[in-house]
């Protein structure tokens, strides 16, 4: 067999474009509860403010995750999540909600 049993997984952590580069880490990259997630090209059916209390969610089959408004801009919405989680790629669509109403979404930056 050609399989190396002893080889470990990768994470892309960040790309430069401009580079060609990428840079890698052994370890899954996460969003602490101080870190932020900047959506932008929202499209949202009811207006949030600064201080809602959100879900949101990134994979289909994710259960949704708690957030704080943090920002509201023309140019898009920010938010601090209440735990924990895996950092989302940048590119990914965020899906919000209050409560079971979708309120709409945009793209992480």
């Amino acid at each position: 067999s050609n399989l190396d049993t002893h080889r470990s997984a990768l994470f892309v952590v960040d790309r430069n474009i401009a580079n060609n580069t990428i840079t890698i880490a052994a370890e899954l990259p996460q969003l602490t509860t101080s870190d932020a997630l900047a959506i932008t090209n929202v499209v949202l059916r009811q207006t949030v403010k600064l201080g809602d209390q959100l879900e949101f969610q990134i994979r289909y089959r994710q259960s949704p995750l708690q957030a704080t408004v943090v920002s509201n801009t023309n140019d898009g919405i920010t938010l601090q999540p209440t735990t924990p989680l895996e950092k989302p790629a940048t590119g990914q669509s965020c899906v919000l909600y209050r409560g079971a109403l979708c309120l709409g979404g945009g793209i992480l930056v």
